[in-house]
């Protein structure tokens, strides 16, 4: 409780929290919001029923309610489905410290950090993963039944996040115990299939070079964007996996290995059918979010590994301890030799190997570790004074200690040191300390954490200040919120709940050119027509393109001339056209904003 209170503050309807609240209020309100950009030719909530379920919840609570109800539902379930799962892989004591783990290590996966497994905003992903993970915990309950239901659930909440869950289990069920008679047959199906791509051209399935460089804009959709952190991270889980295989036995081995299989196959389909063909279906299906879910396996096989081999052997020692490293480190680029050497260590732990040999090697693997990690407290101590999350929910001292703990590794030593206190010395005495410490902490942090969960950044009272603008935008009006960055919103959200109107060009938008061509060209074009005339968060600017720099003060005859946009809030003064100011009662943030209408 105190971790999740302290690490998981509620973020409120930022990232692709916009996006889902956008789909939903579209589905609600098809009058009002039918016409954006982002759903007007169609988008992601084609492949999911959660926008219904979020709207229902819209109409019975209203938007924020909803969406913080929602966000704290899924993530209970996921939390619960981890615990189920670790609790039939291992004894409770290691299933409490997988739990912990789940809450403390950053559960990010793929490139740029941009994607996260614990999510503390509302989107399908959280109820997607929790509906998996419960499948997982049936099939080995052996209730194969009911994992099949759970996990066609997860795919029609999430089809990108559920598909990791039909593989895994199609794997462990199908691939692994029959893969003897399987793998002529993979191969014989990729010959016929690359057959088949020679003989007849792939073009009509591929993405045409304009629309493929709109998409790529997002770079972290090709694999071949990613960077060293990325693949780092990338290694160190299937490192984890690998030596989870080596070391560990029976059912840990055979969940450890599925994983790994479905990782990689996954992985293989996104370079291949992704990086390599241009396929539009498998760019869109992203299948290297598979990263997730052995991102969070990996996790929960951590505590079973060490528990099991610390004392093995000590090759198998040193390679716990560069797994830990590869875990630990804050920049995951060390673990691109540090996770690999872990693997070698592991397959060697069962040879003998002459004592000052072993001395040695140990001696490295700790002092491997140490770096890492004292490199990871050193980059912890000096984001102190930056509360680099910069939550506007939460107090200034729980955004420090929060971004002091977003490397994981304080967290971390304090739940460690707390276990090794209560193992060596177990007493009632111990036990109390212990207890009273996480209750005073948890008595300190509760009030501010719950008031991110119950904090109001758009109430009624704020809506009905801008009264005065949303009666001279008719309904259906899109509006052009340029140059606003507050609250992640960027301009899109402050359009659909304060003005009830949709947005004209956000990066709120910007996903949707992955799932529509006519989306990416309307936006693309858009956005050369604002070019040089007003100030915006531009998600279709080319890399290197340099672009005319607004003029200033602004003219708004010719953005008038250009776009086809005719309401335009902005914080630039327009020397040419009469402004309607924001309310005096709005937010410091977007007081300084100005509504101009193209007449």
């Amino acid at each position: 409780m105190t971790m999740l209170l302290l690490l998981h503050p509620y973020a409120g309807i930022v990232h692709d929290a916009r996006l889902y609240t956008l789909q939903a209020l579209s589905y609600l309100h098809p009058n009002l919001y039918g016409d954006d950009v982002f759903v007007r030719f169609g988008s992601q909530d084609n492949y999911t029923v959660f926008s219904p379920l979020y709207g229902l919840a819209i109409s019975l609570f209203g938007v924020e309610p909803a969406a913080s109800l929602l966000t704290l539902a899924a993530i209970g379930l996921f939390l619960l489905a981890a615990w189920l799962t670790a609790r039939i892989l291992m004894p409770p004591t290691q299933a409490a410290v997988a739990l912990l783990l789940v809450l403390i290590v950053p559960s990010y996966y793929g490139p740029s950090r941009i994607f996260y497994f614990l999510e503390t905003f509302v989107t399908p992903r959280q109820l997607a993963e929790a509906l998996t993970l419960f499948g997982i915990a049936a099939w080995l309950s052996n209730r194969r039944l009911i994992a099949l239901i759970l996990a066609f659930g997860s795919m029609v909440i999430h089809p990108i996040i559920g598909l990791a869950g039909i593989t895994f289990l199609a794997t462990i069920q199908v691939v692994i115990p029959h893969w003897r008679r399987l793998w002529p047959v993979a191969l014989a199906g990729a010959a016929l299939l690359g057959l088949l791509a020679a003989w007849a051209p792939l073009s009509r399935w591929q993405f045409d070079a304009e629309w493929y460089q709109v998409v790529m804009l997002r770079s972290y959709l090709g694999l071949h964007n990613w960077n060293s952190d990325d693949w780092g991270r990338v290694v160190t889980v299937l490192s984890t996996l690998v030596v989870a295989g080596l070391l560990l036995d029976q059912r840990l081995r055979e969940v450890s290995i599925a994983t790994l299989v479905t990782t990689v196959l996954l992985l293989l389909v996104a370079l291949i059918g992704g990086d390599l063909l241009k396929i539009v279906i498998v760019v869109q299906a992203q299948t290297w979010r598979v990263l997730w879910f052995s991102t969070v396996v990996a996790v929960l096989l951590l505590p079973a590994m060490y528990a099991r081999n610390w004392r093995l052997s000590p090759l198998a020692r040193c390679a716990l301890l560069l797994i830990a490293a590869a875990w630990t480190a804050h920049y995951a680029t060390p673990a691109l030799v540090t996770a690999p050497l872990a693997v070698v260590a592991a397959a060697f732990s069962s040879r003998p190997v002459k004592t000052s040999s072993s001395r040695l090697l140990l001696v490295g693997c700790w002092l491997a570790f140490s770096v890492v990690l004292l490199n990871g407290l050193a980059t912890s101590l000096l984001s102190w004074n930056e509360g680099l999350t910069q939550m506007s929910s939460i107090p200034a001292l729980q955004d420090k200690i929060l971004t002091l703990g977003q490397t994981g590794v304080l967290p971390a030593l304090v739940l460690f040191a707390g276990g090794a206190l209560f193992v060596t010395h177990p007493s009632r005495l111990t036990t109390a300390c212990i207890g009273l410490t996480a209750l005073v902490t948890i008595a300190a942090i509760a009030s501010p954490t719950i008031h991110s969960w119950t904090a109001r950044r758009y109430p009624d009272s704020l809506r009905e200040s801008f009264a005065a603008w949303r009666e001279q935008i008719p309904a259906g009006s899109e509006v052009m919120w340029a140059g606003d960055e507050t609250l992640g919103g960027d301009g899109a959200i402050h359009s659909w709940l304060l003005l009830e109107r949709p947005s004209f060009l956000s990066n709120a938008q910007a996903p949707n050119a992955l799932f529509s061509r006519k989306a990416a060209f309307e936006m693309r074009g858009r956005a050369q027509a604002l070019w040089g005339h007003i100030s915006f968060s531009d998600p279709f600017r080319p890399k290197n393109q340099r672009i005319s720099t607004p003029p200033q003060p602004m003219k708004l005859a010719p953005l008038c001339a250009t776009s086809v946009v005719r309401y335009i809030v902005t914080q630039d003064t327009a020397i040419d056209a009469t402004a309607i100011p924001a309310p005096a009662s709005a937010p410091p943030s977007i007081r300084d904003f100005k509504l101009y209408i193209c007449e």
